[in-house]
């Protein structure tokens, strides 16, 4: 079964591309060769410090196979290291520094496609926050994930933050 992506991706209205704080893996568009092959969406939360630099971070380590889905906190830590120290070798006013110390947040929706059914392709997938998967066969909805319907979003979605203490119910 042939499979391609193209990536895709806009900036909010408003806003320039370098203050776009989403990110995806992979980030550039191309044939599927692989009987394994990893997707990841990654929403920074706007209103954290940083939360680009740590959606990219997200998106990455699950494209590259650096998070498990089975212990998601236990494998944070060295992406988490990464990004305080990003952040501490910048120059800071007083004011970013304080929301720094916050931490970044952000939603992410990882997926892995299994090819090597053929025809019998499967996925699993693992969201945590408001991203969520259309799988579409045939121009119709075959299924979503995690969101059924509309009631699942609310305005405190869960996210994964930059900071371990700030991960307790992820």
């Amino acid at each position: 079964m042939p499979l391609s992506i193209r990536v895709r991706w806009l900036s909010k209205a408003g806003n320039r591309a370098d203050e776009y704080e989403d990110a995806c893996w992979p980030t550039r568009s191309y044939p599927i060769d692989e009987p394994l092959a990893r997707f990841a969406v990654a929403d920074g939360a706007t209103e954290s410090a940083f939360a680009g630099r740590w959606a990219r971070q997200l998106a990455r380590a699950w494209g590259e196979g650096g998070l498990n889905p089975d212990d998601l906190t236990g494998s944070l830590a060295g992406e988490q290291t990464a990004w305080q120290a990003a952040v501490d070798a910048q120059p800071l006013p007083w004011y970013a520094e304080e929301k720094a110390r916050s931490g970044a947040f952000a939603a992410l929706l990882g997926v892995i496609v299994d090819l090597r059914g053929g025809e019998q392709a499967g996925w699993a997938a693992l969201a945590v926050g408001d991203c969520v998967l259309f799988h579409v066969r045939g121009n119709r909805l075959a299924r979503s994930f995690p969101a059924e319907d509309a009631a699942f979003f609310t305005n405190r979605p869960l996210l994964i933050s930059s900071r371990p203490e700030r991960n307790l119910s992820v």
